[in-house]
């Protein structure tokens, strides 16, 4: 880096397993010893460099405006370590990733879908120690949804919903959860139940582009061609070069 430089690298929880989180940690650490750890909407984001980080700060105008809406304005609440915490979270008996031994591209496929992920997200509480609200209420409703504990899911999902309503990560995850709940109603052929939970995610997520994709297949499913088209249109138009979307409108003609 140059001097003054900062690395900023994303670290997806919801497709690793524990050792591959430890094992990205204790190489970021060993690479940069000025490191933090950053809440990222589920996931973490490591920020590092060769001289001491900034306290983070608040951020006003344009830039401001960008962070609130993302529900990062307040980028102290999401800071989950830093320093020793970080550096003893990849302690230094967990291998560093190198260029000659990739483990990580070959472990990552094994944890994604399944209940392993809940363990990377425990980590992350654990690092976090005391996760500032809702993030307390957020990550565990995310590990309880992966580890199949419907009960405490729905508990925390609720309860984000009445006392943040307002705040955007609570918004996005749980107007995120109707939308997969409305993909898979699709798949399973339940039309009137995917249109709600397509409604219950509209009313959260907005104009989220990916609401416009699932309406397309629930018109398709209903066999509204048309209708489905004009949608899918609507999406090309944002990705005029998207291959997938053009198949999609030649297999609808």
């Amino acid at each position: 880096l140059a001097p003054g430089g900062v690395a900023c690298q994303w670290l997806p929880v919801h497709q690793m397993g524990v050792e591959g989180i430890e094992q990205m940690v204790r190489t970021f650490t060993t690479a940069f010893p000025h490191a933090a750890a950053y809440y990222g909407g589920g996931d973490l984001v490591l920020v590092g460099s060769s001289d001491p980080l900034p306290e983070p700060r608040s951020f006003d105008g344009a830039v401001g405006e960008d962070l609130a809406r993302l529900g990062a304005s307040d980028l102290k609440a999401l800071r989950v370590a830093g320093g020793d915490a970080l550096r003893d979270a990849g302690g230094p008996d967990v291998e560093v990733l190198r260029d000659a031994m990739m483990r990580l591209e070959f472990a990552a496929p094994r944890h994604m879908d399944n209940h392993a992920l809940a363990d990377g997200f425990s980590w992350v509480r654990t690092l976090w120690g005391d996760p500032p609200a809702p993030y307390d209420l957020l990550t565990t409703a995310i590990e309880s949804f992966y580890r199949g504990d419907e009960a405490t899911f729905r508990k925390c999902r609720d309860r984000m919903l009445h006392e943040h309503a307002d705040h955007p990560h609570a918004k996005r995850f749980v107007g995120e959860f109707w939308l997969m709940a409305a993909d898979a109603d699709l798949r399973e052929g339940h039309l009137e139940d995917a249109e709600r939970s397509l409604r219950r995610s509209a009313a959260l997520l907005g104009d989220d582009s990916r609401l416009i994709g699932t309406e397309a297949d629930l018109e398709e499913a209903r066999g509204n061609a048309g209708e489905a088209a004009r949608l899918l249109q609507q999406l090309l138009a944002l990705d005029p070069e998207s291959e997938y979307l053009k198949r999609r409108l030649r297999a609808l003609e």
